[in-house]
């Protein structure tokens, strides 16, 4: 059920609520009204800001067109093998996208433990949402059938926690997990590399996972 049509059902229910809610007010009204907590409420609604719509801190529409950060084309491997290994359905169609690939938070997936793949290994290509399948680059490769890569202990799972509501570390209390994420980040590696801070945008995923893990 939708927020618009949950609050439809209430009665003495003031229209103006359900505009509130959409552009991020009133949430912790709804929380009251609906007895869920109001950080689980943040984490699933979307919400309308100057720049669009976003959800658990990734824009996903931009004035009306949808988004594409840099990020948002990359993939976990391991995740599409589980996908086409497990799950029903034409083995093209069982392959999905997972919300928190395209954060700027995120370097590598909770699950696995393994960096996120952001270009093809065979043609090199950065990763886009303009292949419908998640597992197949525009070049042929198949993502799925990569080889395993060894765990990497990373600091991811506890930052797709604070994207879906939940409790945080004690540090990053009241901050995004994108702001948590790149404070996390640069500490760890002022604790590495000095004040070469300067590094972040030129890390390979895997080693932003290390760092990142270090740091908070």
């Amino acid at each position: 059920r939708t927020v618009t049509g949950y609050l439809a059902t209430l009665p003495f229910c003031p229209s103006r609520l359900a505009a509130d809610v959409r552009t991020g007010r009133a949430l912790d009204t709804l929380a009251r009204l609906s007895g869920i907590p109001v950080s689980l409420i943040e984490a699933s609604t979307p919400i309308r800001t100057p720049q669009g719509y976003s959800l658990g801190g990734v824009l996903l529409e931009d004035r009306g067109h949808l988004a594409h950060p840099r990020t948002l084309g990359r993939v976990c491997p391991q995740c599409l093998a589980e996908d086409r290994d497990g799950l029903d359905g034409p083995v093209e169609c069982r392959p999905h996208r997972r919300f928190w690939w395209g954060s700027e938070a995120i370097s590598g997936c909770p699950r696995h433990r393994v960096p996120l793949l952001a270009t093809c290994p065979h043609c090199s290509a950065p990763l886009s949402l303009r292949n419908l399948r998640p597992d197949v680059c525009s070049c042929g490769a198949h993502f799925a059938s990569l080889p395993a890569e060894s765990e990497i202990t990373g600091y991811d799972a506890q930052l797709l926690a604070m994207m879906r509501g939940m409790e945080g570390p004690c540090w990053a209390d009241g901050l995004s997990a994108d702001l948590a994420a790149g404070l996390a980040l640069r500490t760890g590696i002022l604790d590495e590399h000095g004040s070469k801070v300067g590094l972040v945008r030129a890390l390979p995923l895997g080693d932003r996972m290390e760092l990142t893990a270090r740091g908070g």
